[in-house]
């Protein structure tokens, strides 16, 4: 019997060891769940990283904390307490409420003496979850041409569901971005304005549509521009850099004279990258060097007017856009006369009736080549044509087409002529 006692003793001491263990277990797991039972949600001011305390039991959602100075979180309190409670746990921090087009939210501000921190406490998807949260410092990334700016922004003043509901989503250039507040006496261009004007963190330059904040702590800037009507306001972020306009494979190349019934030609791919090059890389300055520009070169938005002349058995050239004008190079301006010419823009002079039946077609082309040796220039593709000139050794031409009998055509002043290709050979 007492063996029995015994046995029996021991299986309710390990009964009762294994129950411990297992409200141990539940209990680190609950902890583990509920990651901030008691402590309260801290959110990060962007300028300072200074905390401001939310005193609620939550669950806290994606371990989003740290990279974004704020979480997001689970909890029936309601806004309004919370932000009640934020402002009663916090020192010399005030609370102001903001309905949008998307919900309400709360921004939470402190004066540190140089600037004004900021928080902001809002519902992350109001129209379908209820209880789920978003307590964070105001800030999302831009990329820049010069690097990634950390840009304070303010959003409770925001009705975008991207910026709004992604801790980690990014801003774009060039993407237009729905903000606006409800019965606001002041546009979101001056809220925006002083929001920033506060802040302490940034130099402003004001414009008619918006305004260039210049980042005090790195140098960067980026350029605000805004859209508001009676309903709705968008924002949207340009780049301050100038782009470096790039070469094109779509030029069209007109004629400038009125009396031209011609249609602009659209260049090939070949030809059209090569023309955009020269047009792009010119030695731009200010002024003007011609009188009148015979030719239109438009690519990617922007209108090049070209002026051709021949000149000691050559050609040069200079290029206008927009108040800045450059002379071109022997070799860029021989080119641009080739191209001009193979594609009809330039009327040239052209009489095939008695080419050799050797000669057959043309074969178009564009570019600069220079002479090997002293060379004829002739008025057929055939040693049987008439001698024009001799052009020099290293004597740049503007090839326009290339003959099945091997001989180049070349633009010759204000008509064709030809050239041996066996003397020829492409300019470096």
């Amino acid at each position: 019997m007492k063996r029995r006692r015994r046995q029996r003793q021991r299986m309710l001491v390990l009964l009762g060891a294994v129950v411990l263990l297992a409200v141990v277990l539940i209990v680190i797991i609950s902890s583990c769940s509920k990651k901030n039972q008691g402590a309260g949600i801290t959110a990060q001011a962007f300028s300072t990283g200074s905390e401001l305390t939310l005193p609620v039991n939550a669950e806290l959602n994606s371990g989003d904390y740290v990279s974004y100075g704020g979480y997001q979180f689970e909890t029936g309190t309601k806004l309004s307490k919370m932000a009640k409670l934020i402002t009663k746990n916090n020192e010399n921090v005030t609370a102001t409420s903001y309905d949008n087009a998307y919900g309400s939210a709360y921004l939470f501000t402190r004066d540190t003496g140089s600037g004004v921190e900021s928080w902001c406490l809002y519902q992350k998807d109001p129209a379908h979850i209820s209880k789920w949260y978003i307590f964070m410092g105001n800030h999302r990334e831009v990329e820049l041409a010069d690097g990634t700016l950390d840009l304070l922004l303010p959003l409770h003043l925001i009705s975008d569901s991207y910026l709004r509901d992604n801790i980690g989503s990014k801003l774009s250039l060039g993407t237009a971005y729905a903000c606006g507040t409800k019965s606001a006496d002041q546009t979101m261009l001056e809220q925006f304005k002083e929001f920033y004007a506060n802040s302490g963190l940034y130099n402003m330059i004001t414009l008619e549509t918006g305004f260039i904040l210049t980042d005090k702590a790195t140098g960067r800037e980026v350029e605000f521009s805004f859209e508001e009507n009676d309903e709705s306001s968008w924002f949207t972020l340009k780049s301050t850099i100038p782009e470096e306009p790039e070469p094109s494979s779509r030029v069209q190349l007109s004629s400038t004279d009125a009396a031209s019934t011609d249609e602009p030609t659209e260049l090939s791919e070949a030809d059209a990258l090569t023309l955009s090059k020269i047009l792009i890389d010119a030695n731009y300055k200010t002024g003007t060097t011609a009188s009148e520009y015979p030719y239109k070169a438009s690519l990617n938005g922007t209108d090049y007017m070209l002026e051709l002349t021949w000149k000691d058995d050559t050609w040069s050239a200079s290029v206008q856009s927009g108040d800045q004008t450059a002379r071109l190079t022997t070799k860029q301006a021989c080119t641009v006369a080739a191209i001009l010419a193979s594609n009809g823009v330039m009327k040239v002079e052209s009489d095939e009736s008695s080419w050799p039946d050797e000669a057959g077609t043309v074969s178009p082309m564009g570019a600069c080549m220079v002479t090997t040796n002293d060379v004829n220039v002739r008025s057929l593709p055939s040693t049987n044509g008439n001698i024009l000139m001799t052009m020099l050794e290293s004597s740049a031409v503007a090839v326009c087409g290339q003959t099945e009998n091997d001989w180049y055509q070349i633009v010759y002043n204000d008509k064709f002529a030809y050239m041996s290709a066996q003397y020829l050979k492409a300019a470096e």
